[in-house]
């Protein structure tokens, strides 16, 4: 594939634009809409989380379909989950003079981060051990993450639903 050409090649523009072709075409993988997703995040592209996502999701369709291996899904896990979860929090972590009163907002954004991140991981491991048996926990903490959210989240008026 020539975008891969040009990314191995350290011609990462050309290689965007190539795997920007492919995704306008409608015929761009999982693989390919990762490593688009990766280029785009490390130049600071915002376009780079829904890719990412994008990418997981074609990926588990493919996976569950018998189109990728088990490796690959990995992959997208690492790749594109997990730095997405790590450059949240940096820029989190980055925020200063916030307000006292959304202090609570800011932890709480932080705490969710950190659980879906552990939760990724240990789905990461899991997939790596070929244990299903290990995705018990990841789902747990998934859930707890879910929780937080909740809490954070800002309540809608009942006008407004």
């Amino acid at each position: 594939m020539l975008a891969a050409y040009y990314e191995t090649s350290g011609r990462s523009a050309e290689a965007i634009a190539e795997y920007e072709q492919l995704l306008a075409a409608d015929r761009i993988d999982p693989a390919g809409l990762n490593n688009l997703a990766w280029m785009l995040h490390a130049r600071g592209d915002a376009r780079a989380v829904t890719l990412a996502k994008r990418a997981y999701d074609a990926a588990v369709r493919h996976f569950t379909n018998g189109e990728m291996n088990l490796k690959e899904l990995i992959e997208v896990i690492d790749r594109t989950i997990l730095p997405e979860f790590t450059a949240a929090q940096a820029r989190i972590k980055r925020l200063d003079r916030v307000p006292y009163a959304q202090a609570p907002l800011l932890a709480g954004a932080n705490d969710y981060l950190k659980l879906r991140e552990e939760s990724w991981r240990a789905r990461s491991a899991g997939l790596r051990r070929k244990s299903l048996g290990t995705m018990r926990p990841p789902d747990e903490t998934e859930r707890a993450s879910l929780e937080v959210l909740d809490r954070i989240r800002p309540a809608v008026p009942v006008a407004a639903q």
